[in-house]
């Protein structure tokens, strides 16, 4: 089970309403990935190697994490932009 959402909201990123994250220091963060979506890297605790390893971690699936906790992870669960809007991270959507 990967729970790189769970870790990044354990260290004190806030994701607000209408989709933005903001790091620990209150500053808005993110770019666009290759195909379209908001990500962010962070540098997290890699169980099976042992390591910290830097990681792509998703707008959108950190936005449905806050929604719906750890039933995110439940087989067969997919996340996915209600309107097909990529960049669309509210809540809501």
């Amino acid at each position: 089970m990967d729970n790189r959402e769970e870790q990044v909201l354990k260290r004190d990123y806030k994701i607000l309403k209408d989709g933005t994250l903001l790091n620990p220091f209150g500053k808005r963060v993110g770019s666009v990935s290759g195909k379209g979506y908001l990500k962010i890297q962070v540098t997290l605790f890699d169980l099976k190697e042992q390591k910290n390893k830097v990681k792509e971690v998703f707008l959108h699936r950190i936005q449905a994490f806050k929604k719906y906790g750890k039933q995110l992870y439940k087989e067969g669960v997919n996340v996915r932009h209600l309107d097909d809007n990529k960049l669309n991270n509210s809540y809501s959507n």
